[in-house]
This record gives C-alpha cells, structure tokens and sequence, in this order.
C-alpha cells in the first residue's frame, strides 16, 4: 500500500525517463536528497511541468511505494528566477547543485544544509554576483558534511580565511576583497579537496567566472 507525505524540497535536476515521464532529484527538508519520478510531464500542457524547474523551491505531494517516490503534487514557494536571467549566476548555481548532488546521500535528512542550499539560491538570486560566495557555500557545506578540507592549503592566512569563510554569513563574505594570490590559493585548495574526494572534477566549475 502506498504512503503519501508533504514536504518542501528543492529541486537539483532532472532527466528524460521513459516516453513522457522525468526523474527527478531533489533535495528535501525532511528525506534529505530524494529522486522522485513525475509520471506524464512531458505531455503538453500537464500540470506539473512549470512547478518542478531546476532551483524551484516547492511544496511537493509524494507518494512512496516499493521504496520508490512519485510526485502527485507539488506548488511552488520561490522560483529564483534572477538567477535564470544571468550567465554567471546560473553557472554559480548549477556549480553549487552539482557539488551538493556529488557530495550528499541519498535519504540522509540534513535541515541544515536544506537551509544552507536554499539561503545560497536566495542570495544568488538577489546579490550582485560573488565568486567568493559560491567558494564559501563549498567550504560551509563541506563542514557541514563532517570533513576537513583545510590540509589542501599551505599558508597560514590562507587557512584562517578558509576557517572564516566556513562559519561568516555572506553578507560578510561579500565584502573580502582578497588579492589574486590569495583567491588562486583558495580556489585552487576547494578544487584539490573535490577531486580528492570525488575523483574527477567537478563538470559545471569550468564554466564559473
């Protein structure tokens, strides 16, 4: 017998499944990262299709049989939809999506990195652009996951920037200005640590600005 529950989630992306139907991943308040089939939205004018568009924040109607989730529903909470609107930021968001999708399990509730996903979106979505706010969203989300990134990095300072940009909001992140050694330092030790653990790089940063 099928179960049926309400949660708010977001949706990372999506792929072709079958003639008309799409397979979803999403990240979720109360299941963690979830896929999810959408029967028959690719049909034309069907229902679902304009709510579940990649960093849509929404209300979503599951319904899970032979541990397999459905989607029956779903309304929409933000649409996010600057970020669309601008090339880097929608490369910074795919970059995010991606490093969270390659980094998460399946079915491991997290509210705080649900959060920590959906304050990024919003402040993609309503900040002017900052690399160093995408960088910080890696270092804070890796933190979150219980791992420590700070041995790819050599210098002291750029350590404790590291450290800083892991616990700061990014109303503070925002306003670092770091001159081009330090940032290459930074970046280029966030990018040692992804291929480490993943091994291979990360597809979407090669499009960051």
């Amino acid at each position: 017998m099928a179960d049926t529950t309400n949660t708010r989630g977001i949706v990372l992306y999506y792929e072709p499944w079958r003639d008309v139907d799409r397979s979803y991943v999403l990240y979720t308040e109360q299941f963690g990262k979830v896929r999810a089939k959408a029967m028959g939205i690719r049909r034309p004018k069907a229902k679902l299709a304009g709510a579940l568009e990649p960093f849509a924040e929404v209300e979503l109607y599951l319904i899970t049989s032979r541990y397999q989730y459905k989607i029956g529903g779903a309304v929409v909470l933000q649409r996010f939809t600057a970020i669309s609107q601008e090339l880097a930021r929608y490369n910074a968001a795919v970059y995010c999506v991606e490093v969270l999708h390659r980094l998460t399990k399946e079915a491991v509730p997290d509210p705080a990195i649900y959060q920590l996903l959906y304050s990024t979106l919003t402040w993609l979505d309503h900040a002017p652009y900052s690399r160093l706010v995408v960088l910080s969203f890696v270092v804070k989300l890796v933190q979150q996951l219980g791992y420590d990134l700070l041995h790819t990095v050599k210098r002291p300072e750029d350590i404790k920037v590291l450290r800083w940009l892991a616990v700061t909001p990014y109303q503070e992140v925002q306003k670092l200005r770091l001159d081009a050694t330090a940032w290459q330092a930074l970046y280029q030790g966030v990018h040692l640590w992804l291929y480490e653990y993943l091994g291979d790089d990360v597809q979407s940063e090669q499009f960051l600005v």
